[in-house]
């Protein structure tokens, strides 16, 4: 009886035993299911490489293996696979029964995305006696592996292990390869020869020089195992491939292993498919696919893969423009640099395919590539814009002997580029290349007014450019002239220069020192308040010095800076960066409209006429936000300004051309039709707003006598319209007087009202005794305004 209440006893356990383990079984399905549903979700708004991998590892624990098909299509068409997706994806085929044709598809199309020594092993030995042919090719592409390279060939002689000749041959073919574990190859095949032919092994010639190169390579092998950064890579590629007669294969596999661990490299897939063109590869399409598989987000691939496909395509460059359009689909949703790019690269194509260049296609493409030039309002230029624009200049003059287009291109580069020196050289060699000298010497004026405040990496090499033009096509005096265009920019440079420096140096210490005085003023303040004030004032806006003084700041008179031309996105803060190298800024005011809109132009306060003088010669017409600005003291007209450095009756003012026309164009214009009644010192041409002229210049002689000359030109034509030209005359108001104190209206001024309240000592302002008074009213304070306007 007890022996059965024990059985009894162990047959319970066992069943409460199974019980728990169906129960876990359950709750492991359960797990695996709610794990699909949740990476079945993420997939939706998230289609990454890593949320494919995730739902597949899920869907394979589900053994659901009927999506598992379509999830896997999906993520190969997106992404390339990694060898050990496609092995698991392989192995589950076979698993259910594919058909050997599914199942070798599914080995080609993993080949295709990366070479894997293990995926050709597989192959092969699905293959079985089939085998021979998927070892050749094996042996072909990675049987230069250096790590794994020697597994490959001795699965190769095992598969040929009944037929000793072969065998031989293979270890001929092995030995004259730099592989890991050469050395002792030998040792094997000296085995070999003895026990399976009864006789010593052939001599093989090439194994020593393998066994140098072995040595060659071992150190970067060893830093590419330590280390396995990209840079260990380069290093290795660069000495392999920069050998005087480079080893095709090696390098080769050299690309393909870098490329396995850091396949998302733009660079190293961007040498590949440079390596395997400047070689002839025949498989340079094949590579170019997987950079743009690998790297679908780089127009720089793109492009390759552009330029690859025109090298031979002999169908009209219809290939080239499918791969442009798949790359305009890739990118446009991402990069308009990147679109312009690739249009650029098809320009290049369409200039090398045929003989004469089509024109008609160049225009279309480059009209196409405008389209995504995103920064075509007039911001900063990209790179792939530039090359466009100057391409573009360079083709309507090759093709159409368009020069007046391509200068609008060039125009357009400058607009938006114009304080990059290697920009200004580029379209100073353009007009060169037309044989215009005075276009030359325009461009070389506007280059260096346009790069005065850039520093001597830009403005000292465009200054040599032209004095070496100057000698090689001008006369002595165009060189004259130039050089001391050239010595007063510099020095002008300098002097700025020095005084920025000045500015910060004495920056520090004059903060430091007002903190403190602040500091050891505060108590003084709050013992005087019971002081009655001396002064009190009320101003406006438009205080009369043209600025906004701040709270117990009081600038003497001619501190004020007049700017005009601002753009109206800069600000004070951009309008006191500016000046504050000239001199410490006590306010800067602009003025709006009614909208809030700044009006273009502003007042700057500094602390004394001499700063005021310097910033004027440090800042007047120089760029400022994209903007040329002019600075002038306050209340000086800017005529009236320059008539202090120039000789007023050498001055013509020349008014009614265009506006649409380009300051260059009227430049060379009003020299050309001038310079024959004497020497053109200079001509000022003021821009307007959006980018256009103001419709009027002024033209400097070297003499008064030359320019009443010139007035026989009144009425000439310049633009298609007749031209007035006169004597610069402005006019002198408030010239004398602009150093007196001003004069306060009250009829015209809103809110400017000074009152002048009895002093500490009991006198009024003017010296008379003062009254005791009791508060005045606003009434009284009306009596009061009304009496002194009156």
């Amino acid at each position: 009886m007890a022996v059965a209440d024990a059985i009894d006893d162990v047959m319970d356990e066992s069943s409460e035993s199974h019980d728990d383990d169906d129960d876990e079984e359950e709750d492991e399905e359960s797990a695996a299911i709610a794990r699909v549903a949740e990476l079945k979700s993420q997939l939706s708004f998230n289609p990454s490489y890593e949320t494919f991998d995730a739902y597949i590892q899920a869907l394979r624990s589900a053994m659901q293996f009927d999506e598992l098909g379509a999830v896997r299509q999906e993520m190969a068409s997106r992404f390339p696979l990694e060898p050990r997706l496609w092995l698991e994806w392989i192995e589950d085929e076979q698993r259910v029964g594919a058909d050997t044709g599914t199942v070798v598809d599914l080995f080609e199309r993993a080949l295709s995305d990366f070479v894997s020594v293990d995926l050709w092993v597989r192959y092969a030995t699905f293959m079985g006696a089939d085998a021979r042919p998927i070892f050749e090719r094996a042996v072909d592409s990675c049987g230069t592996h250096f790590v794994e390279g020697a597994r490959l060939w001795a699965a190769f002689r095992e598969f040929e292990s009944d037929r000793p000749e072969r065998v031989q041959k293979l270890f001929a073919r092995q030995l004259g390869i730099p592989l890991q574990g050469l050395p002792d190859l030998f040792h094997e095949y000296e085995a070999w020869s003895n026990t399976a032919l009864g006789q010593p092994p052939r001599p093989v010639p090439s194994h020593e020089k393998a066994l140098t190169v072995l040595k060659q390579l071992l150190p970067f092998e060893k830093a590419v195992a330590e280390r396995g950064d990209e840079a260990s890579w380069d290093d290795y590629i660069a000495a392999q491939v920069g050998e005087k007669s480079p080893h095709l294969a090696r390098c080769t596999m050299l690309f393909e292993r870098a490329l396995t661990v850091h396949f998302a490299s733009e660079s190293l897939w961007e040498r590949y498919v440079i390596f395997s063109r400047v070689h002839s590869r025949p498989d340079l399409l094949r590579v170019c696919r997987r950079a743009v598989r690998n790297c679908p987000w780089s127009a720089t691939l793109w492009s390759q893969f552009i330029a690859s496909s025109s090298v031979n395509d002999d169908d009209g460059l219809s290939a080239s423009n499918a791969i442009l359009d798949e790359a305009v689909s890739v990118l446009s949703s991402t990069s308009s640099d990147g679109v312009v790019r690739v249009l650029l690269e098809m320009c290049y194509a369409v200039r090398r395919a045929s003989d004469p260049v089509d024109g008609a296609t160049l225009r279309s493409l480059f009209e196409r590539a405008l389209t995504y030039d995103q920064y075509s309002d007039g911001r900063t230029l990209t790179e792939p814009a530039f090359r466009l624009y100057s391409f573009w200049a360079e083709m309507d003059v090759a093709l159409f002997d368009d020069r007046k287009t391509a200068r609008d291109h060039w125009d357009v580069i400058l607009r938006r580029d114009g304080r990059s020196c290697a920009v200004w050289t580029q379209y100073v060699e353009f007009e060169r290349r037309a044989g215009d000298i005075e276009r030359v010497r325009t461009a070389f004026k506007r280059a260096t007014h346009a790069l005065q405040n850039t520093g001597p990496d830009s403005l000292d090499p465009i200054c040599r450019l032209w004095l070496q033009i100057e000698a090689e096509s001008g006369t002595v005096a165009s060189l004259d002239d130039a050089t001391l265009r050239c010595q007063a920019i510099l020095r002008r440079r300098d002097r700025a220069e020095q005084r920025r420096a000045a500015a910060a140096a004495a920056m520090a210490p004059q903060q430091s020192s007002s903190t403190a005085a602040k500091r050891r003023s505060e108590p003084a303040v709050a013992e005087d308040k019971t002081r009655p004030a001396k002064r009190v004032r009320f101003e406006s806006e438009s205080s009369p010095d043209g600025q906004q003084q701040q709270a117990g700041v009081r600038a003497s008179p001619g501190c004020s800076a007049f700017v005009q031309n601002v753009a109206r996105e800069t600000d004070e803060g951009r309008l006191t960066s500016a000046f504050a190298a000239y001199g410490n800024v006590a306010s800067v005011r602009i003025p709006v409209d009614a909208r809030g809109r700044r009006r273009g132009f502003a007042y700057v306060t500094l602390e004394s006429p001499e700063q005021v003088q310097s910033a004027i010669g440090g800042l007047d017409q120089t760029e400022l936000d994209g903007r040329i600005i002019t600075v002038q003291k306050a209340g000086v007209s800017g005529a009236i300004a320059r008539r202090h450095e120039a000789d007023a009756g050498a001055t013509l003012f020349v008014k009614g051309f265009s506006r649409d026309l380009s300051q260059a164009d009227v430049e060379v214009a009003l020299k050309s039709q001038f310079g024959k009644h004497g020497v053109v010192r200079q001509v000022r041409i003021p821009p307007g707003a959006r980018g256009k002229l103001k419709g009027f210049a002024y033209v400097e002689f070297a003499s008064s006598d030359a320019a009443r000359a010139a007035l026989a030109e009144n009425a000439f034509q310049l633009g298609g319209l007749p031209v007035s030209v006169a004597m610069s005359n402005p006019p002198r108001k408030n010239e004398d007087d602009r150093g007196a104190p001003p004069v306060p209206t009250f009829s015209q001024s809103k809110r400017h009202v000074r009152l002048d309240v009895a002093a500490e000592d009991g006198t009024s302002p003017d010296g008379a005794p003062a009254r005791a008074t009791a508060p005045k009213s606003n009434a009284d304070f009306r009596k009061l305004a009304l009496g002194r306007a009156t």
